[in-house]
């Protein structure tokens, strides 16, 4: 998610000026490095996997429902939450459950946000991953096994 959050922070396509550059053409590089201080806003990336932000894992199943993660989703006033659909999964599909081994193959969804400044995402992010055992619908094939 490196470079949607370079565009969105910097204003930078880096994908058009890696191909500018492919085809002889000049991209327009910065002159110098970027810092933080260049930067307009804050912008971070979220893996959703089926646990607490404490590591707890989740005691019921869920589906995943992006539309729902986004409406429902308690950020700031200011702030623009997404889910990377490509990176996610089909909505209506259980939410694997939480295994540390399992890496990606354990992951639900993958949000971006932007917002005014990093301590933004940091508290939209933390208060998202509290709420998404609430806002995303249980599994009702699961409940009926329990």
């Amino acid at each position: 998610m490196t470079v949607p959050q370079i565009e969105d922070v910097f204003g930078l396509d880096l994908v058009g000026m890696f191909t500018d550059q492919l085809l002889g053409r000049s991209p327009g590089w910065p002159a110098r490095t970027l810092t933080p201080a260049d930067a307009e806003g804050a912008t971070g990336s979220l893996v959703v996997l089926a646990v607490d932000g404490d590591g707890t894992p989740w005691p019921r199943r869920h589906l995943w429902d992006s539309s729902t993660v986004v409406r429902k989703a308690p950020i700031g006033a200011g702030s623009t939450l997404s889910v990377v659909r490509e990176s996610s999964l089909p909505d209506g599909s259980p939410v694997p459950v939480y295994d540390p081994a399992g890496g990606a193959n354990t992951m639900a969804g993958l949000c971006l946000l932007s917002a005014d400044r990093p301590q933004s995402v940091v508290r939209d992010f933390t208060a998202l991953v509290a709420a998404l055992p609430d806002i995303l619908p249980v599994d009702a094939a699961e409940e009926a096994r329990a």
